[in-house]
């Protein structure tokens, strides 16, 4: 085109320039669409991007909420365990003592019965203990077991026992650390002095209750005269 006209030959080389320009466009025009259509979704990705990380710090703070509330219910969890231990602890106790006292119960009636028929029969006892200690003071063992026999079935009651009636077992032991001998008559003679109104005149060659009465008596304000055995 140069050789032809050189007039020309510039605009030969701008219309060249142009279809190829045209050319150009016509393959770049598809891949801006694509490019656009990518951007399109690349916005949506991103949104949704950011929409799923504020769901993630949501759930990530409800998380934290979540384990903190499970670290309260499983202190709680721990604590009424430990309740429920004491719980049933103390339900075995009760349920032990409950077997326990089921006997006690029997025994409680027993005393309780034991108790009534004590009081039904206190008053021939007083005069059973009363006629013992003015009567048969003087008397040896085996007139004072005679006469309290026949006056037992006078009264129809064989249970009596003068001893057990009068006094306590922890009384008898301590007259006994007193020197008191613990043969069944002298543990007799020692009720009927404590429990006598009149004055006694006791016979002691042995001087065996003597030294008891010495020894019973050394605290309280009791007018007790001994004499010699001369005398």
């Amino acid at each position: 085109i140069a050789k032809a006209s050189r007039a020309t030959a510039p605009l030969a080389a701008w219309v060249r320039a142009n279809v190829k320009y045209s050319e150009v466009l016509l393959k770049i025009e598809p891949l801006e669409k694509e490019m656009n259509g990518l951007m399109r979704e690349l916005g949506k990705s991103e949104a949704r991007v950011a929409e799923c990380t504020a769901q993630l710090e949501e759930l990530e703070e409800s998380s934290k909420i979540l384990n903190l509330e499970l670290k309260e219910k499983t202190n709680e969890a721990a604590a009424l365990r430990v309740d429920l231990e004491k719980a049933e602890q103390t339900l075995n106790s009760a349920q032990n003592l409950l077997i326990q006292l089921s006997g006690e119960k029997d025994r409680w009636e027993i005393q309780v019965q034991d108790i009534k028929n004590n009081v039904l029969s206190l008053p021939y006892k007083s005069l059973l203990s009363s006629s013992y200690i003015i009567y048969t003071g003087k008397d040896d063992e085996k007139i004072r077991s005679k006469k309290l026999e026949e006056w037992k079935q006078m009264l129809r009651d064989d249970s009596f026992n003068f001893t057990k009636f009068m006094c306590t077992e922890s009384q008898l032991l301590k007259w006994k650390t007193e020197g008191l001998p613990a043969d069944e008559l002298s543990m007799e003679n020692a009720i009927m002095l404590r429990n006598t109104v009149k004055t006694p005149i006791i016979f002691d060659p042995a001087t065996q209750a003597t030294e008891w009465l010495k020894q019973t008596l050394k605290n309280e304000e009791s007018a007790v005269e001994f004499l010699p055995q001369n005398d």
